[in-house]
C-alpha cells in the first residue's frame, strides 16, 4: 500500500514540474549556445576597425571623507556600464521566448574602466544583464578615492570645492573604445546624505574627450563634483563670535579706570580666549599649505592687537603711578605738555590742570610774594600789671644783672625807650618795655612757622598739579590707544572681507 502511495505522489510531482523543467532546459540550452564559443578576451565588436561604444552612468551614493592632507575625496559610487556585444545575440523565439539572460560578469568581456585621477579602493560586481539584441548592462559599486585640489580652503567655512573625475579604459585606446555619459547625477534611492557637505555632480564635458596619457590616446568621460558645506553659519558662530567678544572686552578695558586694578586682568583674559580659539581652529579647520584661512588671519591679528593693548595698559598704569608718588614726583616735560594740549583738543577733553593759565600763575605769584611783617601791640599788657607772676618776672628782669634792661642798652633797653617817656609814669614805662622784650621771642617763632607753612603749601600745590598732569597724561594715552586699537581692528576686518570677495 505504501508503495502505491509513493508512486502516485511521484507522478503528481512530475506532472506539476514538467513545464518548469522545460523552461530551465531552454535557459540552459541558451547559456550553452552563447558561451560555447565565447572568449572574454576578445573585444566584442562587429568590425575590428571600428571602436566599441561604451556608455557610463555614474551615480554618487555617499561621500565618506575629505582628506585635506592628501587632497583626496573618498566616496561611494554606483557605476552602470552599457555596451553591445555582437557575440551575445539570439532569437528569443528559438529559446522559449527568453529575451533576458543573467550571466556572471567574470565570464564576459568587460571594459576595464578605471579612474585616471585616483584609485579604486573597493569594487563589488553583480551579474551582467544580457538582452537578446546583444546589449549588456553591468552594475558595479565602487569606492573611489579621487584626487581633488582644495584651493579654496582660505574661505572656510564658505569654501566650494570642485573635484574632477576622469573615467577611461586602461587597456584600450580611443581607436578601440569610445566613452559616453548619457546620464549622471545622484542616486536618489540609495544615497546617504553627508552631515557636513552638500554635493552636486555635474558634467564638465558631456561629449567624449580624447586625452593622451603614457603616449596612449584615451577616450575619457570627465565629471565634476561640487562640494560646499551644509551649515556654514554654525561653524562661523563657533569660531568668529569668541574673537569678536574678545575684541569688545579689549575695548572695554580702555575705559576701566587705572586705579581700579582691572585693566590688565580684562586684557589678559581676552588674550587667553583668543589663544584658545586659535588652538580650536587648528584642530577644526582644514590644513592648507598654500593660503592661511582668513578666519585664522583675523584671529591672529586680533591676538596681536590685544597683546599690544596689554603693553599700552602697562604704559598707562606706569604713567598713572607717577601721580601716586608721595615723595617728590617728577614734573611732566614741556614737550609732553604740548602733546597733551593737542591731544586734548583732538579728543575733546578737559585738561585744565595742564594748562598753565594766568589765574594759576597769579595765585602762585601771590604765594611767592613775601607778606608784610605783622605788627604786634602790647598796650593790652598794661591792664594785667596786677598779675603776681608778671611782677616777679619784672623784678627778675630789672634787677638781674645778667638779663636786665640796663645790661642790654644797645639792644633796646631803657636807653632806647627813654625818648618814649611822656605822661606815663616810670612804672608803666618799665612794665611796657619788659612786656615787649618778654614777648619778642614767641612772636619770631610764629613768623617762622607761618613762612614755613607757606612754603609747604606752595610745595603741596605744586605736587598736586604734577599729579594731575600725570593723571591727565595717562587718561589721554588711554584714549589714543583706544583709537589706534579700534582703527586697527576695523582695518583688519575690512582686509579680511576684501580678500574673501
Amino acid at each position: 500500500m505504501s508503495i502505491f502511495i509513493a508512486v502516485i505522489i511521484g507522478c503528481l510531482l512530475i506532472a506539476l514540474c514538467g513545464d518548469r523543467g522545460y523552461c530551465d532546459e531552454q535557459e540552459y540550452r541558451l547559456t550553452r549556445y552563447l558561451m560555447s564559443n565565447y572568449d572574454p578576451a576578445v573585444r566584442p565588436s562587429e568590425n575590428a576597425s571600428l571602436p566599441l561604444s561604451v556608455k557610463i552612468q555614474v551615480l554618487l551614493q555617499k561621500i565618506q571623507q575629505l582628506e585635506y592632507e592628501t587632497n583626496t575625496v573618498k566616496a561611494n559610487w554606483k557605476v552602470v556600464q552599457r555596451w553591445n556585444d555582437a557575440h551575445l545575440r539570439w532569437n528569443s523565439s528559438d529559446f522559449g521566448g527568453i529575451a533576458v539572460l543573467r550571466i556572471p560578469s567574470n565570464q564576459l568581456w568587460r571594459p576595464d574602466v578605471v579612474l585616471l585621477n585616483g584609485n579604486t579602493a573597493d569594487r563589488r560586481e553583480s551579474h551582467a544583464v544580457v538582452h537578446s539584441s546583444g546589449e549588456v548592462v553591468l552594475l558595479e559599486e565602487r569606492s573611489l578615492h579621487s584626487w581633488c585640489h582644495f584651493d579654496k580652503l582660505h574661505l572656510f567655512p564658505f569654501e566650494v570645492h570642485l573635484c574632477k573625475l576622469s573615467l577611461a579604459s586602461w587597456a584600450y585606446d580611443a581607436s578601440q573604445i569610445t566613452m559616453e555619459t548619457p546620464s549622471f547625477g545622484v542616486d536618489g534611492l540609495l544615497t546617504r546624505p553627508s552631515l557636513e557637505f552638500v554635493h552636486e555632480l555635474i558634467s564638465s564635458d558631456p561629449a567624449p574627450k580624447i586625452i593622451i596619457t603614457d603616449t596612449i590616446a584615451r577616450s575619457t568621460v570627465n565629471l565634476e563634483l561640487r562640494l560646499h558645506r551644509r551649515s556654514p553659519l554654525s561653524q562661523l558662530m563657533c569660531l568668529l563670535l569668541p574673537v569678536i567678544l574678545a575684541n569688545m572686552l579689549s575695548i572695554i578695558a580702555f575705559f576701566v579706570p587705572s586705579n581700579s586694578g582691572q585693566k590688565l586682568t580684562i586684557s589678559t583674559q581676552s588674550l587667553i580666549v583668543l589663544c584658545i580659539v586659535l588652538v580650536y581652529m587648528h584642530h577644526a579647520m582644514p590644513i592648507s599649505s598654500e593660503r592661511v584661512p582668513l578666519l585664522v588671519v583675523y584671529a591672529g591679528c586680533s591676538a596681536v592687537m590685544v597683546s599690544l593693548s596689554i603693553l599700552c595698559s602697562v604704559l598707562t598704569l606706569t604713567l598713572h603711578s607717577q601721580s601716586g608718588c608721595r615723595l617728590r614726583p617728577a614734573a611732566v616735560p614741556m614737550t609732553l605738555k604740548r602733546v597733551i594740549r593737542i591731544l586734548a583738543k583732538l579728543f575733546v577733553m578737559d585738561c585744565c590742570s595742564v594748562k598753565a593759565s594766568d589765574s594759576d600763575k597769579k595765585e602762585k605769584n601771590q604765594l611767592d610774594t613775601p607778606k608784610a611783617p605783622v605788627e604786634f601791640t602790647t598796650d593790652h599788657i598794661e591792664h594785667y600789671n596786677f598779675s603776681p607772676s608778671l611782677r616777679s618776672h619784672r623784678k627778675q628782669f630789672l634787677f638781674d644783672g645778667t638779663a636786665g634792661i640796663a645790661a642790654d642798652t644797645s639792644a633796646g633797653g631803657l636807653g632806647s625807650v627813654a625818648t618814649g617817656v611822656g605822661d606815663c609814669g616810670l612804672g608803666d614805662l618799665v612794665g611796657q618795655t619788659v612786656s615787649m622784650v618778654w614777648q619778642a621771642p614767641p612772636l619770631a617763632k610764629i613768623g617762622e612757622s607761618v613762612s614755613s607753612f607757606d612754603e609747604r603749601l606752595r610745595e603741596e600745590l605744586r605736587r598736586q598739579d604734577i599729579r594731575e598732569e600725570w593723571k591727565t597724561l595717562s587718561l589721554l594715552c588711554d584714549r589714543v590707544f583706544l583709537g589706534v586699537f579700534f582703527l586697527g581692528s576695523a582695518v583688519t576686518a575690512a582686509l579680511v572681507l576684501i580678500c574673501s570677495s
